[in-house]
């Protein structure tokens, strides 16, 4: 069991600088100076997660990455993982130039440490894009909810959770936690009648 849980985090930390390197990939070919987060970049990514991740059960890791601030939240008794990116454009950003980052080769190297990844369900609602994935990490099926959210006109962020399907509870009760009106992208269709 201990060596699963230091594999989940050494997977989530390593999708840290892969995401790095997607970063310099995806961005606007335009030069733009890449610059150090300022303390309110910080306290906004980390900001996420106040009043969600209970620090009893939860330990945060975050740092800096050219472009992006890396949040992690992670709970070794259930093996969770909430992590979330700031993604910093500091010459702003285009719906094409966030679509590139999120579109399918990005996600397949964010989403590379498992073994598998298959795209369930995909929903939007006040801007925000949500998708849901089925996961297999080891021969152990997960799942995952990956939020994507505009903040400004310089800044994203997504977040997502990732938990075993044994524990859909806990995945419900976090999501919910999150987004109280958009947990799921069935709670999406059942809100606007769908």
């Amino acid at each position: 069991m201990a060596t699963r849980r230091r594999a989940v985090l050494v997977g989530g930390l390593g999708l840290v600088a892969i995401v790095s390197v997607l970063i310099r990939f995806f961005n606007p070919p335009e030069e733009c100076p890449v610059t150090s987060a300022t303390e309110q970049d910080f306290a906004e990514a980390i900001a996420i997660g106040e009043g969600v991740f209970e620090p009893e059960i939860w330990e945060l890791k975050y740092g800096e990455h050219p472009s992006l601030i890396s949040v992690g939240w992670f709970d070794y008794v259930s093996e969770g993982i909430a992590h979330s990116q700031y993604v910093l454009y500091n010459c702003g950003y285009t719906q094409t130039v966030v679509d590139n980052f999120y579109g399918d080769a990005g996600m397949d190297v964010m989403l590379g440490g498992y073994n598998t990844h298959t795209l369930t369900a995909q929903c939007e609602q006040d801007g925000v894009m949500l998708r849901e994935y089925a996961l297999d990490y080891a021969g152990k099926p997960f799942m995952m909810r990956f939020w994507i959210q505009p903040v400004n006109a310089t800044r994203v962020r997504d977040i997502h959770l990732a938990f075993s399907v044994d524990d859909d509870a806990m995945m419900e009760d976090y999501a919910a936690r999150l987004f109280p009106n958009f947990a799921s992208c069935n709670i999406s269709a059942e809100l606007s009648g769908g």
